[in-house]
């Protein structure tokens, strides 16, 4: 299955060092060099040390089988954009880092 792996580097791309594995892991978004959040495939994972280590959000929405993309831009704001089977947007806001969600365009 898919995983999820940030490799850091700190002498300009000469060495890399892998971060934590996140298991069913789809792309992160970093909104700074050490600031990032990836998609788990149910939880959000957090990490505050440059893909290092993560920690689990469970968000208030089950976006198991409708995520379609998602930004933040910050450590607490994000929009996700989610689509149903007919291929239906919604678009979702947080304020609090991942963990509840507000639904802004049905």
């Amino acid at each position: 299955g898919l995983v999820t792996v940030v490799y850091r580097t700190r002498d300009s791309g000469e060495t890399w060092t892998p971060g934590q594995v996140i298991k069913r892991g789809r792309p992160a978004d970093f909104h700074s060099a050490s600031d990032g959040v990836a998609w788990g495939g149910g939880p959000f994972y957090v990490t505050r040390d440059a893909g290092q280590t993560w920690g689990a959000v469970t968000p208030s929405e089950d976006f198991s089988a409708s995520l379609g993309s998602f930004q933040f831009v910050s450590p607490l704001v994000g929009w996700a954009l989610t689509t149903n089977e007919a291929l239906d947007p919604s678009l979702y806001k947080t304020t609090d880092g991942g963990a509840t969600w507000m639904l802004l365009i049905p």
